[in-house]
Formats: structure tokens, sequence, C-alpha cells
């Protein structure tokens, strides 16, 4: 048997290398070898599979949610240069009650949901790295399990279903498997760069029949995809399929998804039949499954569409596939524009894990397979964590994600409501003690156009400034699933920060409030505006409800309880 040495590719760097294979710790229960016999008879190596990468044996298993969840945003691509060489079998199924019962759970036939996702090269080596973004590459797929023809025991079999721009490695867009894909040896990422392929099981990915009708959105995404691989390997005609702000891997693997779920909500609303059984059978076992259906589309949608505002492309794309649009041609976005509208997709890291946090808050049971640069060593490269935008800069990449995903999270009546609800209790609370202690008075200033502009001005300052700085950037959006005590933790040091800000900023800047920014009283006061709206923004992950809350109660304070009158007194 011959593992040949391959050549380095124009970036001077080879794909792979059989270098210290042998003493590759991903090979210690055998490789899965593929190639073919050469002229003299020799059997010659095209690819490698670890053996003990794609077995059913978890290293770790996790049974809660919030473990599970620390374990996507933060501790799967943790430290990932000094894993350079490892890989990590995860499983995490909050729905299990031990171990063994989440193993047990995969068993021979079942199909699971692979996301896939790859890092960056580092080291001596490495690829240019553009404005300390890791980019990656992002795609669906499908992972079986089998049983092994070698061993008789189970494994996984996993198809990727790539959506991937014409590129100097000669990878089609289409379905490959995970040897041509990962570990060929001349093509394949696995041996330079970091994997991490999350298959994902859960029942309503699978058939639903109802009424007749078989919903199946398992099934709606791979064929969605399949059109998508088709449109990637001609361009729409024009033969050039590249990277774009709004087309690339993840954008249109996550256009594939929100199509299928159109469909699927198309095949619903255009069937009487499944309707009415579904209202005539509220206790029925598909019925519950329908509702979990339900709510995962609403879940993903909300990270497919983060502004409430759909892509005009993936809108008439829907439209033609469902069957709503007549005869009318798939369109491709085109404009920066485009990709703002689905933000939250535009980076595989981003995608990559929301996805998987949303299947898992759906009790989904995931699996996930973390190679970092296995097959050989090159000592020249490291392998690189895929980040979010401006991700090398952290504390730049942190309140930068944290300002998009507060400006644009999409807001439901329910959010709204709870504010207004959150307001009142603020209201009834400050009232009965500033009036009590005589802090408050009654009186109604004449409201002229000079007053309408600084009604405005409060708006952006104190409001909106105050709550993007105590609110957004220190505190961890909902969405980051930090722990209650790094929350409180948090919370605190905000709300310290905020209160000591106020009798600061009179003191620098503001010298009608030297006085009354000092009061125990105000203090008090400020002290429960920023309790009020760090639950408002802990409840609705938006910036726009305490900035709301903050600006209603100053305007209410100066102009109808006397704080004007309060602040001209020296």
């Amino acid at each position: 048997m011959r593992i040949p040495q391959q050549p380095r590719g124009n970036n001077r760097r080879f794909i792979s290398t059989p270098r210290y294979l042998e003493k590759a710790e991903t090979g210690k229960e055998g490789w899965y070898v593929y190639g073919a016999k050469d002229k003299q008879g020799i059997f010659t190596v095209q690819s490698l599979k670890p053996r003990a990468l794609v077995q059913l044996k978890p290293e770790r298993v996790e049974l809660n949610l919030q473990p599970g969840q620390r374990y996507i945003a933060r501790e799967n691509w943790q430290n990932t240069p000094e894993r350079k060489g490892t890989f990590q079998s995860i499983l995490i199924d909050t729905s299990a009650q031990n171990r063994e019962q989440a193993i047990k759970e995969w068993k021979e036939g079942d199909y699971g949901l692979v996301i896939h996702t790859f890092g960056g090269i580092g080291g001596d080596n490495r690829e240019r790295i553009s404005g300390g973004t890791v980019t990656g590459h992002f795609s669906y797929g499908v992972a079986k399990v089998v049983k092994d023809f070698f061993t008789s025991e189970l494994q996984f079999d996993i198809i990727y279903y790539q959506v991937y721009a014409q590129n100097p490695q000669g990878i089609i867009s289409g379905k490959i498997d995970w040897s041509a894909y990962s570990g060929d040896l001349q093509r394949g990422w696995v041996a330079s760069r970091p994997f991490s392929d999350v298959i994902v099981k859960l029942d309503v990915l699978s058939d639903l029949t109802i009424a007749n009708q078989t919903l199946s959105f398992g099934r709606k995404l791979l064929e969605s995809i399949e059109i998508m691989m088709a449109r990637y390997r001609t361009g729409d005609g024009t033969g050039v399929s590249s990277v774009t702000p709004s087309t690339s891997c993840v954008q249109d693997s996550s256009q594939a998804l929100y199509i299928a779920m159109q469909k699927l909500k198309q095949q619903v609303i255009s069937s009487p039949e499944l309707i009415n059984w579904l209202k005539e059978n509220p206790s029925q076992v598909e019925n519950s499954l329908f509702g979990q259906l339900k709510q995962l589309v609403q879940n993903l949608n909300k990270i497919l569409v983060p502004s409430g505002v759909i892509r005009a492309d993936w809108q008439q794309n829907a439209e033609v596939l469902a069957g709503v649009a007549g005869g009318e041609r798939l369109t491709t976005g085109e404009t920066v524009l485009s990709g703002l509208r689905s933000w939250r997709t535009m980076l595989p890291r981003r995608a990559h894990d929301e996805v998987s946090s949303i299947f898992l808050h759906n009790n989904a049971s995931l699996w996930f397979l973390r190679t970092n640069q296995i097959l050989g060593w090159d000592e020249t490269i490291l392998p690189l964590a895929p980040t979010l935008l401006f991700g090398q800069i952290p504390l730049f990449s942190t309140a930068f994600t944290r300002l998009i995903s507060a400006l644009t999270y999409p807001l439901s009546p329910e959010d709204w409501y709870l504010s207004l609800g959150l307001l009142l209790i603020y209201g009834l609370i400050v009232l009965s003690i500033g009036f009590k202690l005589d802090f408050l008075t009654w009186k109604l200033v004449d409201i002229s156009p000079k007053k309408c502009f600084t009604i405005l001005q409060l708006f952006f300052l104190p409001a909106f400034i105050e709550e993007l700085v105590f609110r957004v950037l220190l505190l961890p959006h909902p969405f980051e699933e930090v722990s209650g005590i790094e929350w409180l933790f948090w919370v605190t040091l905000s709300l310290s920060l905020f209160i000591a800000y106020h009798p600061l900023n009179a003191l620098l800047f503001y010298p009608q409030g030297r006085n009354l920014f000092r009061k125990p009283i105000f203090l008090v006061f400020a002290g429960l505006l920023g309790i009020v709206c760090a639950i408002s923004y802990a409840i609705t992950a938006s910036l726009w409800p305490p900035v709301f809350i903050h600006w209603l109660i100053v305007v209410i304070w100066l102009f109808f309880l006397g704080g004007e009158q309060k602040l001209t007194i020296n």
C-alpha cells in the first residue's frame, strides 16, 4: 500500500501529508482506506477515514440544555489550535435519562441532518485573513446510521449536500461522500482545516402523515438544496458561480432552508382536510408532532429573516418553487442590502451555531464530530476556528455582534405588551414612593415647538445611548446563552455603572443635575429603571423596548412630574 505525498498547491501548502500518520491518535481504531492499484499492482491510497471518528462511541454525553448550549456556543471551537491532530465526538441529548439511553436512540437505518462547517488555516504557512474574520465554509448533508461490512458495528455514513462556488480545488457543487470531500488526500480539507459536523436527529424532520397528507420537512430541505446545487454548477446559466455578501455557501444553503419551510407552509394552507383534522383531533400524537414542527419552523424563521423583512430573491424563489408565483424564473440576490437582510446567515460560524441551537431547543439529539487537521502532521500550519465578524478582535467582535443582534431582532406584539407591563410596574412603584416623599409633583409643562425638539433629543440621549452602552454592550445577548450566575454578574456590574454614571455625568458634563443626581431617591429610581430595562432586554432580545421604556419615563418625569423644575434648581 502506498500513501502518496500530494504536491503543494498555488499557496505553497500541502492539502494533506502522510507524515507521522502511523502515530496519529485519530488512527488508534484503524483506518478505512479508499483507492485503487497502480500499474505495478501497488494499492495507492486516494482517501482515508478514521474508524474512530464515525463510530457511535461518544467520548462525552451532555444531558442538560445549558451545558449543551454552552458546548455549542463556546466549547466546540475552544482552543482549536492547541487541539491540532485530535478529534472529539460529543453527543447532546436533553431528552435522555442517561448516557446509555442517549446512545441507544441512534439505531441502524436512522437518518440525521448534517450541519457542516470548516474553519481556517493558521501557523507559519497561514492563509490570508481579512478584517480579523475567519470565514470558513457551510453546508448541509445527510448522515445514516449503518452497520459496517467489516466490523458489524454501527457507524455514521455521511454525505454532504455542497452548495459550492467554483474553486481551485476542483470541488463540484453537489452530493459528495465523506471520503470524497473530507478525506480525499488531493482535494479533502480535513487534513488542513478544522471541521465541525453536527448530526441532528429529530422526529419532525422525518415524514409526518396527517389526513392522508405527508409532511416531510427533511425531504423538502434536501430537494431545495438539490436545486441550489444545480444552480451553482451552472451559475444560473452564466457559467460562473462566485461568492458575494448575498450569494455564498451559507447564504444559499440558508435560502434552501427558507424555501423548504415556505413549501411546507404552502402545502399545509392549501389542504383544508389537514387543517380540519388538526382542529378536530387536538389530543392525537400527530397533532402534537405538527405543533413541534410548527414551532421549529417559527424558530428557524427568526434566524433566516432576522429583521422581519424577507429578501426579495428568497421570497420569489420560494413562491416559484412552491407553485405560488406561476412560471416566473428563479432569481439571484446581487446587492449588499440583500445580504444584510439575512445577516445572521452571512457567516458559516453564526449559521452553524444558531441553527444547531434552534434544533437543541426543539429537543433534537445532536452528535458533534469535531476534527482538527487530522490525517498526518504538517508543522507549518495550525487549525483556526471560524469566527463571527471581526472574530479575531474579541472585544470589538462581541460588541459588534451584540449591537447588530439587538438592533435587528424581530419583535412580536407580546414583546411590546410585556414591555408595557414592565413600564406600568415601574410607574406604580415610583409614583407611590415619589409622591409620598415629595420627590414627584404633578406639573404640566407647556409643550412648545422647542419642547418637542427636546423630546426628540431625549430619545437619542439619554435613552438610546445609555441603553446601547449599559444594556446592549455590557450585557450578554440572550442568544449567548450564558449561565444564570454569569448573567447576574453582568447585570450587577451594568446596574452599578449605570447608577454611578449619573452623578459622574452631572459633575463633568451636566451641571444642572449636580445636586439632583446625587440624591439617594433619584439614584434608587435610576437603579429601578436599569433593572426594568435589563429585564425587558433579556426577554425581548432587542434594544428598542428598553429604549422606549427609558425615553418615555424621562419624558413623563421632565414634563409632567416636575423633573424640569428640579433640574433648574442650583
